[in-house]
């Protein structure tokens, strides 16, 4: 099946803590991220993609980020890509220099999810519109305004589509695209509903549901699973924990009705 890949977003930072969290966040609000931990894997990874922005730290090894700033020049892909610089040095002393070289932008460590969002309205076009196209097909009275829903499929185009929807119905919306990522992002995030594919990379959706017990959240997290499995492994889910599952492709009011029916269980 053929798919639109997702936009992606580059970390540079030599810290792996803060690329996995800032992987994390980026992930669950619908970007690919991409990872290097100093100057010279940067402009490698440059010089091979064209994300929709760069995260760009200052005190990296092999080239630090004034270095990286400084041979972006070379790489005709980057002249429309916008690079913000986030740094633990002094924003007095580092912040004009680093938009003399070409940074869009420089916000201090640590960075905030809140920081975060607002770094990609802000220098992300299709960010931005998205957000608002989502936010003007919301009815007033969205019947589930306020309540956390993450989608897990590892089709990008479904995930938009649900996405959409799912804004919609008033949710606060979180993807991820594997099995693996999915664990991280219930544990972290604990949402209210999750809608969870079966089929998917780094663990399927059965090991999903028997890690999310594992996990011993603090409060139930119901599942509703949507596959195109038919038969024994997708009537497998319910003795995995599911709430319900559905067929693909799933019809827009079964999949509300299914929503209304989990959630006034929980």
């Amino acid at each position: 099946m053929s798919s639109t890949p997702l936009p992606s977003i580059l970390i540079v930072d030599d810290d792996a803590d803060i690329r996995r969290a800032l992987g994390i966040r980026l992930g669950a609000m619908g970007y690919e991220p991409l990872f290097a931990s100093d100057g010279t894997d940067a402009l490698a990874m440059l010089a091979t993609h064209e994300p929709k922005l760069v995260l760009l730290d200052l005190g990296l090894p092999n080239g630090d980020g004034y270095f990286v700033l400084e041979r972006l020049h070379e790489l005709p892909s980057m002249s429309h890509i916008p690079v913000i610089v986030f740094s633990g040095w002094e924003i007095e002393t580092h912040a004009t220099r680093a938009r003399e070289l070409g940074a869009s932008d420089f916000v201090q460590k640590p960075l905030s999810a809140g920081d975060l969002e607002d770094l990609l309205e802000r220098w992300i076009p299709d960010a931005s519109s998205s957000t608002s196209s989502a936010d003007a097909d919301m009815p007033a009275t969205a019947p589930f305004d306020g309540l956390s829903v993450l989608l897990v499929d590892d089709d990008a185009d479904l995930l938009r589509s649900l996405n959409v929807r799912m804004r919609s119905l008033g949710f606060r919306t979180y993807v991820a695209r594997d099995g693996l990522n999915a664990t991280r992002l219930i544990r972290h995030l604990q949402p209210d509903l999750v809608l969870l594919d079966l089929g998917l990379p780094a663990g399927n959706g059965l090991k999903v549901l028997e890690r999310i017990e594992a996990l011993g959240l603090e409060h139930d997290v119901p599942v509703i699973v949507m596959t195109g499995w038919v038969g024994t492994v997708a009537d497998q889910a319910y003795d995995f924990g599911a709430r319900e599952v559905l067929t693909k492709p799933v019809d827009e009011s079964d999949l509300r009705r299914t929503i209304h029916r989990v959630l006034e269980k929980v």
